[in-house]
C-alpha cells in the first residue's frame, strides 16, 4: 500500500515540479524525468496529525503524507519543491482544513536551509522500505 501511494505521490509531484507554461516547455513531456520520492519516512507531528516525509531523487524536493495517526477522513499531502530560486508548497486532499493548516503554517515558514537539513535527514533514513526487505 505505501509503495502505491509514493507512486501516486511521486507522479503527481512531478506533474506539479514540471507545470510550466507550454511555450516554455523545453522538452516533451515523456522525456522529463519522473520524480522519485522513496528515501524515509521521518515522522513528523503537526497539531495532532502524524506526517511521513519522504526525499525524493532531484536532490531537493520533500513529499509530506498524513500517516495512519491522523483523523477519520482526513488523506492529503503536501509537496515542497524548488523553482526559480525558491521553495515552493503544493498540496492537495480531502479533509477539513483545520487539521492540515499546521502543516501548512509550519512548512510555509521553513527556510531553504531547513528544507535541505530535512531533505538529508530522509536520506539518511533510507529508501521506503529497504529496511523491511
Amino acid at each position: 500500500m505505501r509503495a502505491a501511494l509514493l507512486s501516486v505521490f511521486a507522479a503527481l509531484a512531478a506533474n506539479t515540479a514540471s507545470a510550466v507554461p507550454a511555450t516554455t516547455q523545453t522538452e516533451p513531456p515523456a522525456a522529463r524525468p519522473r520524480l522519485k520520492c522513496e528515501s524515509g519516512p521521518l515522522e513528523r507531528y503537526f497539531g495532532d496529525v502524524q506526517w511521513y516525509v519522504y526525499a525524493c531523487d532531484d536532490s531537493a524536493s520533500l513529499v509530506f503524507y498524513t500517516g495512519p495517526k491522523r483523523p477519520a477522513g482526513l488523506e492529503f499531502y503536501f509537496i515542497i519543491f524548488p523553482k526559480d530560486g525558491t521553495y515552493k508548497l503544493h498540496g492537495e486532499g480531502v479533509g477539513d482544513k483545520a487539521f492540515t493548516r499546521p502543516a501548512f503554517e509550519a512548512l510555509s515558514a521553513m527556510t531553504a536551509d531547513q528544507f535541505r537539513a530535512l531533505h538529508a535527514e530522509a536520506l539518511a533514513v533510507g529508501r521506503a522500505g529497504s529496511a523491511a526487505s
